[in-house]
Formats: structure tokens, C-alpha cells, sequence
């Protein structure tokens, strides 16, 4: 039962939260990019910048993108919390 409260609670502070691929591609991917490597599947791009919540606050976030090889198209590899 508190588990249930719990998820519903994390749902409503973050309705985007199914989605978090495409809010971060929303903001990031417009962004400056912190860093660039080249690996062995593709070129990984990290970014540092804030998401918009659904109730206006910023949200710091970095984002590591990778465009694999033989592709155009960036996929999101992580996000996490920044300062």
C-alpha cells in the first residue's frame, strides 16, 4: 500500500516522467555541449543544462548523448541530477 502512494506521489511531482527522453531532447539537445568522444559504436556528446518542469522550476540535469554509427539521430544514453 505505501508503495502504491509512493509511485502516484512521483507521478504527480513529475508527470513528464515517461517521457523523460523527449523532455531532455526538448532542452538539450539545443544546448552547449560540455564534451565530445569519439568510442568505438559512435560519437558520445555530454551536456549540462536545465530541464523545465511541468511546474516551472529548473531542474539541473547532465545528458550523455550517443549518435551510433551508421545513424543521424542522437539517443539518450543517461541523465543525472547536476549541481
Amino acid at each position: 500500500m505505501a508503495t502504491a502512494r509512493i509511485r502516484s506521489s512521483s507521478t504527480r511531482a513529475f508527470p513528464w516522467r515517461g517521457n523523460l527522453a523527449g523532455v531532455a531532447r526538448q532542452f538539450h539537445l539545443n544546448a552547449d555541449v560540455d564534451i565530445v568522444k569519439e568510442t568505438a559504436y559512435g560519437v558520445k556528446y555530454e551536456v549540462r543544462a536545465a530541464l523545465i518542469t511541468p511546474t516551472s522550476k529548473q531542474l539541473f540535469v547532465r545528458t550523455v548523448w550517443q549518435i551510433d554509427k551508421g545513424t543521424d539521430l542522437p539517443r539518450l544514453i543517461t541523465l543525472i541530477p547536476d549541481k
